[in-house]
């Protein structure tokens, strides 16, 4: 048996973002990558962005599928409208004051 010790150097990244970052993000994201993608290198260019193609296709998809964003930003409409009176909220585990 032999055994080898390989070095592996990586980045994580966590980004704060206040709410109206958020909805951009998602609304960005919401986009069809492709259409998106052809817009953008026919009004700007490809430079920058071809050679980042694949992390910000991985960026599309973690954002709209696994990032939570959206149920996030739902709860917050839901807590909005609670507040402003527009619905009304129940206790979850149904117990009572």
């Amino acid at each position: 048996m032999k055994i080898e010790g390989r070095p592996d150097l990586g980045i994580d990244l966590m980004i704060r973002l206040t709410e109206s970052e958020a909805r951009a993000l998602d609304a960005l994201a919401g986009y069809n990558f492709e259409t998106f993608l052809e817009t953008f290198y026919q009004k700007i260019g490809r430079a920058y962005l071809e050679p980042h193609e694949d992390g910000l296709r991985s960026l599309f998809i973690a954002i709209r599928d696994k990032s939570g964003i959206r149920a996030v930003l739902s709860r917050m409409d839901a807590c909005r409208s609670v507040w402003n009176g527009t619905k009304v909220a129940i206790d979850a585990a149904g117990e009572g004051e």
